[in-house]
């Protein structure tokens, strides 16, 4: 049971990663557009 739990936490952890990536861009880039209007 333990075993199969650590792909899916594992895989979970990653998505979680690149969504707060893809947030923490589009914020950036807005402050950026912001920034030169």
């Amino acid at each position: 049971m333990k075993n199969s739990l650590v792909p899916i936490n594992k895989t979970a952890s990653i998505a979680r990663f690149h969504k707060i990536e893809t947030d923490g861009e589009l914020i950036f880039q807005y402050g950026s557009n912001r920034l030169f209007l």
